[in-house]
C-alpha cells in the first residue's frame, strides 16, 4: 500500500488552474521533484503536507481519504515537513529544538527527550545537543532542522531545497542522511539542483505547467538527455533530460 496517494488531484487559486488531474503513489525511498518556477511544485507539497485540500479528487495518507481537518490533524502526525525557510528557537539549545518539535508532533511528554535524542544521533548532532541553536553553521542548522521533522518519525518525509546555501560536505552529509531515512519513509525532495537528484533519488518527478511530465528513474532521465546531446552540450545527460523535458511543454 502506498504511503501517500494522490488521485486525480487537481487545484486551483480562484480562476487560476495550478495543478491539473495528477495521480501520484508514493513509496519508501526517495522520490526527487524537478521543474521551473510556477510549475506547481509548491502546491503539491502543500497539498501532500495537508495544508490544502485539494480542488478536485482525493489525497490519502496512508490508506486514509482524507476528507476533513479532523482527519488531516490525524495524519498530519505520520508527515514531517522541512520548508526551505525553517524557524528555530535560536536562544534555545539544539535538544532543546528538537524536544519541542517532538512534542509538537504528538510524541508524548515523557518520551520526548528519547526521541530528540535518537532524531539528533541520526543527524549527526549529538556533540552539539547543548549549543545554542543561534551558534550553528548552516549547514549544521540544516540538520537540525531535519532532527526537528524526523522525531516524531514520520512515514513520510518532505524536504523543500534542504540543501540550498551549505557547503559540497554539508550536501553529501545530508544526501547520506537521506538515503537512510528513506529506508522507513517516503522521503519527497523538491529542489533546483539536478546533482542532488542523481546522487540520492530513486525516482524523478519532472512537474511543469501543472502536470507531471516525467516520472521515471534517474537512468531513464539520462537517457532522454543523451538523446538531444546533439541540441546542448553544456549539461550533465540528466541536465539535457530535464530541459528536454521543460521545453518540449512549453506554451
Amino acid at each position: 500500500m502506498p504511503v501517500a496517494t494522490l488521485e486525480s488531484v487537481s487545484f486551483s487559486y480562484g480562476r487560476n488552474r495550478v495543478l491539473n488531474d495528477i495521480d501520484l503513489n508514493l513509496d519508501n525511498g526517495v522520490t526527487g521533484i524537478l521543474g521551473p518556477n510556477g510549475a506547481g511544485k509548491t502546491t503539491m507539497l502543500q497539498l501532500l503536507t495537508l495544508n490544502l485540500r485539494p480542488s478536485i479528487g482525493s489525497i490519502k495518507i496512508n490508506g486514509a481519504k482524507v476528507t476533513n481537518e479532523a482527519q488531516a490533524r490525524k495524519c498530519r502526525g505520520l508527515i514531517g515537513y522541512l520548508p526551505q525557510r525553517f524557524e528555530v528557537m535560536s536562544l534555545r539549545s539544539v535538544r532543546a529544538n528538537v524536544e519541542f518539535a517532538a512534542w509538537a508532533h504528538g510524541v508524548p511528554t515523557a518520551d520526548c527527550a528519547r526521541a530528540a535524542d535518537h532524531a539528533i544521533a541520526r543527524v549527526g548532532l549529538e556533540d552539539r545537543s547543548n549549543t545554542r541553536a543561534f551558534r550553528l553553521s548552516g549547514g549544521m542548522r540544516q540538520r537540525l532542522g531535519l532532527a526537528c521533522v524526523i522525531a516524531h518519525e514520520p512515514k513520510i518525509l518532505i524536504l523543500d531545497e534542504p540543501t540550498v546555501g551549505i557547503d559540497p560536505v554539508q550536501r553529501s552529509q545530508m544526501r547520506k542522511l537521506f538515503r537512510e531515512l528513506s529506508a522507513d519513509s517516503a522521503v519527497l525532495l523538491s529542489t533546483h539542483l539536478i546533482d542532488d537528484v542523481t546522487h540520492v533519488c530513486d525516482r524523478v518527478l519532472v512537474l511543469n505547467h501543472g502536470a507531471v511530465r516525467f516520472d521515471g528513474s534517474v537512468n531513464d532521465l539520462e537517457q532522454i538527455g543523451r538523446e538531444g546531446v546533439a541540441q546542448d552540450r553544456h549539461g550533465s545527460a540528466a541536465e539535457n533530460g530535464y530541459l528536454r523535458i521543460v521545453q518540449g511543454h512549453e506554451s
